[in-house]
């Protein structure tokens, strides 16, 4: 007999990993090499599971298996490595012990493959979800300086049922999240080989092969949502759950507009990730500023694909009472339309969710026409508008100090400063077409 038959699936929900020979872009293409025991002898052809996740090995290949899952490093992996991996990733850094993930999400946490999840391991993940990193930096191809031995890096690893079974080192520590010097904790993470021995038992009168079973861990993928694809790239959706750019809220001052983004969600959020191409033409990308305090974040805007890509996450809850996030442009327009916004995806908790992108957004017009004098100040405030509008003071934090509602257009009105403290505030003056901002200057 030299037939060894086996199958793959995926650890989160027992699912096979899948082929289609058929239709090869219907899912990532899965390779069984075969190598030698030492896995430096690998095959010149490979097999490749069917619709249920079989496949079937020649031994004359070699003595053992050697799965191959990999990724281009173009590819955006956002919609399964996002912010709530990296939340997983931090509750256990800091000892969670709240939260007790299994084997297969504490090796797809350790993305260097050094049996160790460390703070380098959630910089990596948040770095590859915007797409800065092209592949994990990994101890067995990476030395410590960053230099590639020339390698791609594993985005797939495998572990055969047997080990699974009868290493110690999959159960988890007795005293977690705590090392016992067996069991896995933070700081004693499974190493998975990149070559499996197929099992085989010899008698005098033929070779048998064991049965086996293959489980696939996306690194990264820490609460294996990998599971939610379906072909061709979609995700399951909740109609509930929905993330907004709100234009019609949006801020276009000096230069700049200011998108804010709102989410509504039947749960609590813990990470939020988004990903839009915009009308290059018209903006030009600022920066993400956060909303919600101890909010750890990272953006990219990444040339080769001209998207912008924002992944974040918080210990603690977000506030949905406000916007998540502000997106800030340069504009060289004074008007901003829901079609200079396209390809837009957001995800809340890791999961895909409804967007839309409402409104449109234009400025009052030039500056010269919001006339605030004197400024700097120290006790009165004159201020003439050229459109009926109403105004509000601002301080640096964004609170409102003070509201003037219902202006008649070309009178002007006076804002009485005399109580507040020297410093710089924002003028917003605003009607239901447009809104704009005017820097003003307190001096006692």
């Amino acid at each position: 007999e030299s037939a060894f038959t086996s199958s793959l699936k995926f650890w989160f929900d027992g699912s096979p990993i899948r082929y289609n020979a058929a239709i090869p872009t219907d899912y990532l293409i899965t390779n069984i090499y075969g190598d030698n025991l030492a896995c430096s002898n690998l095959s010149a052809t490979a097999v490749q599971p069917d619709l249920a996740g079989n496949f079937s090995y020649d031994i004359t290949n070699g003595p053992s298996v050697n799965i191959q899952k990999d990724i281009l490093g173009t590819t955006s992996v956002q919609p399964v490595v996002n912010g709530f991996d990296a939340f997983l990733t931090r509750r256990v850094l800091i000892n969670d012990a709240t939260y007790i993930p299994s084997v297969y999400a504490m090796v797809s946490m350790d993305v260097n493959i050094d049996g160790v999840v460390s703070a380098g391991d959630l910089s990596q993940i948040n770095q590859r979800a915007v797409l800065i990193l092209d592949e994990f930096r990994q101890a067995w191809n990476y030395n410590a300086g960053g230099v590639s031995n020339g390698q791609p890096s594993k985005d797939w690893l495998f572990v055969d049922q047997t080990t699974l079974n009868s290493d110690p080192a999959y159960i988890i520590s007795s005293l977690y999240p705590f090392p016992d010097g067996s069991g896995y904790s933070k700081s004693s993470v499974p190493v998975q080989s990149f070559c499996h021995e197929v099992p085989v038992f010899t008698s005098p009168s033929c070779t048998v092969f064991g049965i086996e079973t293959y489980t696939g861990m996306l690194l990264g993928d820490v609460n294996g949502n990998y599971a939610t694809v379906v072909p061709n790239g979609a995700f399951r959706t909740d109609a509930s759950e929905k993330v907004t750019f709100d234009l019609t809220n949006a801020i276009v001052a000096d230069g700049y507009i200011d998108v804010p983004v709102y989410a509504s969600s039947t749960e609590v959020v813990n990470s939020f990730d988004f990903a839009t191409k915009f009308n290059t033409g018209k903006l030009s990308f600022s920066a993400v500023i956060d909303n919600n305090k101890n909010m750890e974040s990272l953006s990219n805007l990444n040339t080769a694909d001209n998207t912008l890509r924002y992944t974040s996450y918080s210990l603690q809850n977000y506030d949905l009472a406000k916007s998540i996030v502000t997106v800030r442009f340069a504009t060289t327009s004074n008007q901003v339309v829901e079609s200079d916004l396209s390809n837009v995806e957001a995800y809340l908790n890791g999961e895909v969710v409804r967007v839309e992108v409402l409104g449109t957004r234009s400025a009052l017009g030039n500056n010269a026409l919001i006339n605030v004098y004197p400024n700097p100040t120290n006790s009165v405030l004159n201020v003439v508008l050229s459109e009926n509008a109403s105004v509000e003071l601002l301080d640096m934090s964004g609170k409102v100090i003070m509201v003037k509602n219902d202006l008649n257009a070309f009178q002007k009105y006076e804002l009485n400063t005399q109580s507040l403290a020297s410093g710089v505030y924002m003028l917003k003056v605003y009607n239901n077409n447009s809104v704009d901002m005017k820097k003003v200057v307190i001096q006692k």
